[in-house]
């Protein structure tokens, strides 16, 4: 496993320090001396991951992790706060900031090198997941529908769309109406109700739901993480979430194993987690079975 990594640190002793060890691990290192030049390297998409320290001159950690965070273009990376400061309140600003993961100073070598595994293996993920995303939207409906054929155009067909946001609903509904009889309903609770009652041909759900719960409670979940910031997610990777989540759709056959990932051969990579056995960090398969 490699990734990029970028070290930014004012001091550096401190930014060789931690960059012998990462190359110890066939890590690639990026390093930056201040927030200005890190912030560039971050838009450029040069790495994978920030270990970012708070305290800097001109612009301080959690003014540049703030800015990675509220920008769409970097919002994704992980950025790890590597801090001297140990107080509550500082990390409450780290997480406000928007920071996925702290490291105390001095930074011990191993919780710095399963923390960078661990997160890494998060961000080959999530950007597997991005790239569909982004391949999604390429494909428009107007695409999608026309290399269906005539069969899905020849008639007048019942659809729902469960949708509460303007902007996403509207476009869908417009073009839809052309050749269907289209529904809206935003309410997830009175949909459920209308999908029994009546008698539908399709229905398109939103995934951005602001209340997905009514619709939870009908559609099989694997896994829910509360939206109460990065926090939760980081809780629920530390938990084997993640590697128990890939782990059940590939049991069921909802995603191919066959597949190349950065990680190599097989989506099998990510059911499994990083553990601590007799001193040494190894892979293992992570658990099979819901607490």
């Amino acid at each position: 496993m490699t990734a990029r990594i970028l070290v930014v640190d004012d001091i550096d002793a401190n930014v060789r320090l931690i960059e012998a060890r990462l190359m110890a691990e066939y890590f690639q290192v990026l390093t930056a001396s201040n927030g200005r030049d890190a912030l560039e390297i971050c838009q450029n998409g040069l790495c994978d991951i920030v270990l970012l320290d708070v305290m800097m001159p001109e612009m301080d950690g959690f003014e540049v992790c703030r800015r990675l965070k509220g920008n769409p273009a970097t919002m994704h990376l992980p950025v790890v706060m590597v801090t001297a400061l140990d107080q509550a309140e500082d990390r409450i600003r780290g997480l406000d900031a928007g920071a996925d993961d702290f490291l105390t100073k001095p930074v011990n070598d191993l919780a710095l090198i399963t923390r960078v595994k661990s997160l890494v293996r998060l961000k080959m993920l999530t950007d597997e997941l991005r790239l569909r995303a982004t391949t999604g939207q390429e494909i428009t409906i107007e695409e999608f529908l026309a290399r269906e054929g005539e069969d899905l155009t020849s008639g007048k067909g019942k659809v729902m769309v469960i949708d509460d946001r303007p902007s996403s609903y509207e476009r869908i509904v417009k073009f839809l109406a052309e050749d269907h009889k289209v529904t809206l309903v935003s309410d997830p609770r009175e949909a459920l109700f209308r999908a029994v009652d009546e008698d539908f041909d399709a229905i398109v759900i939103s995934m951005t739901l602001e209340d997905f719960d009514a619709v939870a409670a009908a559609v099989p979940l694997l896994a829910k993480v509360y939206p109460n910031g990065l926090a939760d997610v980081n809780h629920f990777h530390a938990a084997g979430g993640l590697a128990y989540l890939v782990g059940q759709l590939l049991e069921a056959g909802l995603v191919h194993e066959d597949v190349e990932t950065v990680a190599g051969t097989g989506l099998h990579r990510y059911a499994q987690e990083p553990k601590l056995i007799d001193g040494s960090l190894v892979w293992v398969d992570g658990p099979g079975e819901s607490l």
